[in-house]
């Protein structure tokens, strides 16, 4: 398992780490620096992957 830093507005990041566990998704990302970034609605809490 990798460890990821995330501080991006995304619904994969909590607590400044990315939680995505599956990256075979296909994402068409408008952030440059991540192919799966997802913005986060205000006020959405970021999703919790166990």
């Amino acid at each position: 398992m990798t460890t990821i830093n995330c501080s991006l507005n995304c619904i994969y990041q909590a607590d400044g780490m990315c939680n995505l566990e599956n990256t075979t998704m296909q994402s068409i990302s408008s952030n440059p620096e991540c192919i799966y970034f997802q913005e986060r609605e205000s006020g959405v809490p970021s999703l919790e992957f166990r």
